[in-house]
C-alpha cells in the first residue's frame, strides 16, 4: 500500500502500532520491566516481614525467614503460583492493581512501593499532595496552624 506523500509502511496485525506520533520516549522507557530485579526486591520485602507484624500467627517452627508466599498472597488477594512466578522472574508484566495488593500485604513505604512500580515497568502512582496544615514549630501549642496563600480581598487593608 502505498502512502500519499512516500513509500508503503509496513503493516501490521495490530492497527497503527507502527506510527512513529504514537510512540513516545517516556512511554519507552517506563514500559521496561527487571524480572530479575522485581523478583529480588519481591523475595527482601517478603523476608523482611515477621507474621506478628500482620496479625497472623508466628508457629514455632518456621523454615524461612519472614512471611511464607502463602500468607502474602492471602494478604494481597493473588495466587500462590502468580507471587511464586513474580519472585521466580517467570510472569508476564503484573498490572497496577496487583502491584497495590502486594504493595500493601507487604506494607512498604511510599519509596519502597514507587521502586516496584518502577521495577515492574510501570509508572508510580502519585503521592500524597502537600496539605494546608503546618505544625507549630516550637511545640508550645499542639494545634495546627491554617496557612493559606490567598491572594487578599479588594479594597481591603494590607497590614
Amino acid at each position: 500500500m502505498l502512502a500519499p506523500d512516500g513509500p508503503a509502511r509496513q503493516r501490521t496485525a495490530l492497527p497503527r502500532t507502527g506510527d512513529p506520533w504514537l510512540t513516545t520516549p517516556s512511554v519507552a522507557i517506563i514500559a521496561c520491566m527487571d524480572r530479575s530485579e522485581l523478583a529480588d526486591f519481591l523475595r527482601r520485602s517478603r523476608e523482611r516481614l515477621r507474621p506478628e507484624e500482620v496479625a497472623l500467627p508466628g508457629g514455632p517452627r518456621r523454615r524461612t525467614p519472614g512471611l511464607r508466599r502463602e500468607e502474602v498472597s492471602h494478604l494481597a488477594g493473588i495466587s500462590v503460583d502468580y507471587l511464586m512466578r513474580l519472585e521466580q522472574a517467570r510472569s508476564p508484566q503484573p498490572s497496577s492493581h496487583v502491584l497495590a495488593a502486594v504493595a500493601r500485604a507487604l506494607r512498604l513505604t511510599e519509596d519502597e512501593r514507587d521502586h516496584l512500580y518502577v521495577l515492574a515497568g510501570h509508572r508510580p502512582p502519585a503521592g500524597r499532595l502537600a496539605g494546608s496544615h503546618v505544625r507549630s514549630g516550637d511545640g508550645s501549642s499542639g494545634r495546627s496552624a491554617l496557612t493559606t496563600h490567598a491572594p487578599p480581598q479588594w479594597g481591603a487593608r494590607v497590614p
